[in-house]
């Protein structure tokens, strides 16, 4: 992929990212890290985001994508905060008639921390009550 960019803009740092993402993608063969980029701040002449990287404990996780990984590891490290524990991790819950499976946490979100996943792989915030029922 060629990049010639004189400034930056919306459409180009989409080049980039997807630019970087192939670059991570090697270093995650090589390697076996997870790693994500998020968040891209700019002006004309520079952008600052946040990189993450994660060390897949298991084999479980080696298929996870960066932010799951980052969620479930939230769910064991911050999850006490919220009443719930690293165990919660899979388990289904019920929200209006459809079944969710709990993937992990954010401990930023104080009125909506715990994060799951619908049947199709959409991601939505939800209530630690819900998952204590």
């Amino acid at each position: 992929m060629q990049l010639n960019i004189n400034k930056f803009d919306k459409r180009n740092l989409n080049q980039v990212r997807a630019y970087l993402n192939t670059k991570f993608a090697e270093i995650e063969k090589e390697t076996g890290l997870k790693m994500a980029i998020y968040g891209i701040n700019f002006d004309d002449k520079s952008f600052d985001t946040k990189l993450t990287v994660h060390i897949p404990t298991d084999a479980s996780e080696q298929g996870l994508d960066p932010y799951k990984l980052e969620i479930k590891n939230n769910l064991d490290k911050h999850g006490w905060k919220f009443g719930v524990t690293a165990s919660d991790y899979g388990k289904k819950v019920s929200l209006r008639g459809k079944t969710y499976i709990v993937i992990g946490c954010k401990n930023r979100y104080q009125s909506n921390p715990i994060i799951v996943e619908s049947k199709n792989g959409q991601t939505y915030k939800v209530s630690e009550k819900l998952v204590k029922n």
